[in-house]
């Protein structure tokens, strides 16, 4: 099975993209132009840019700019085609290009991100329920996702998010880390992603900075307009480092500087079907994970420690710094190399071989 990514007045082989920054989509699919891509290679570049759909559209369509030869993918996909869908509001696509069946590849509470518009997201939960019903067989990220669509859609399967293992590896060792953060004062809790209002949860960081000052937050990502400012201020404390965002192949070298990789999100509608990348990413590079409003997380103990408020936070990291040693560095890297782009890839090919 093999996808082919192509430029306005390409071959009819293409991937959508929507909801993702031009500029990234710009850079990342610049790597893959004009490439034949295995199932493990769209994962990663679904990892780096955002949701996607694999669609030969019969219809002339436009995203960014870019837009689809009016053919159906069939008559270029190697037989037998799948139709994969990443965005539900691509449902419609079902039954016009030519595949033998379709997968929905859910990956997020689709509606939760559609922002505090009751039609917009009336719309989209429609949509994700409708790409449910009309798919074949429907992959879910999380168990809150998979419980919703398995009452849509008996071949509902639970496939967890996974991680880069051979990208982050590296970061085992402290002496990878990039110049500029390789000296701050240990030990050092770091977050790595964006700064999202609806995730990260600024007022745990200011309080886990501020009860326990020897510590360094070493804080990894780019702010949104609506966090900037909150970003800012935290920033300011003596103990807090923002180095803003990074390239993604820069990104294990400031993982290596963590002792203790925090992702401290908020509790509420979305983050209790996220199953974040970073989890296995920090688990590839040795690092225990401290973790807050995520219960799909729940049960990877010793490796990942679910703790919510302050008091619990505090107590879950310092039980995570006295974990260092190279047997506790080893067995994460262990749980994490069975989670990859590899492993995932194989069991949904797995799941649509049967299918065929």
């Amino acid at each position: 099975m093999t996808l082919k990514i192509c430029r306005r007045g390409g071959g009819g082989r293409a991937v959508l993209f929507g909801d993702i920054d031009e500029h990234r989509q710009e850079q990342a699919v610049g790597e893959f132009v004009g490439r034949e891509l295995s199932l493990s290679a769209v994962a990663k570049l679904v990892d780096q840019v955002g949701h996607f759909v694999a669609v030969g559209a019969a219809r002339r369509l436009a995203t960014f700019g870019r837009s689809v030869v009016e053919e159906p993918a069939a008559h270029f996909l190697p037989q037998p085609a799948v139709l994969w869908i990443y965005d539900p509001c691509t449902a419609r696509l079902v039954g016009a290009c030519g595949e033998a069946f379709a997968v929905y590849d859910c990956v997020d509470d689709y509606a939760e991100q559609a922002g505090r518009d009751d039609r917009k997201r009336a719309f989209v939960a429609a949509a994700d329920r409708l790409a449910a019903a009309r798919s074949r067989l429907v992959f879910a990220t999380a168990t809150t996702l998979f419980e919703r669509h398995r009452s849509t859609n008996l071949r509902t399967h639970l496939v967890r998010n996974v991680g880069d293992y051979a990208h982050f590896r590296s970061a085992a060792d402290p002496a990878f880390a990039a110049a500029d953060v390789a000296g701050l004062p240990r030990p050092v809790v770091g977050f790595a992603g964006n700064f999202l209002q609806e995730k990260v949860d600024f007022d745990l960081l200011e309080a886990v900075a501020e009860a326990r000052p020897g510590w360094t937050i070493l804080l990894v990502g780019p702010a949104r307009p609506e966090t900037e400012e909150r970003l800012t201020e935290l920033a300011a404390r003596r103990n807090v480092r923002w180095v803003g965002a990074k390239p993604y192949v820069e990104l294990p070298r400031y993982v290596a500087a963590f002792d203790v990789a925090a992702i401290p999100y908020v509790t509420n509608a979305y983050t209790r079907s996220c199953f974040p990348l970073k989890t296995f990413e920090c688990l590839a590079a040795g690092k225990p994970v401290v973790a807050s409003g995520l219960p799909e997380l729940a049960g990877m103990e010793p490796h990942v420690v679910l703790a919510e408020g302050r008091d619990a936070f505090v107590a879950a990291v310092e039980a995570a710094l006295g974990q260092l040693g190279d047997a506790d560095r080893e067995a994460r890297q262990d749980v994490a190399a069975g989670n990859t782009w590899d492993t995932r890839a194989e069991r949904l090919l797995g799941l649509v071989a049967d299918e065929l």
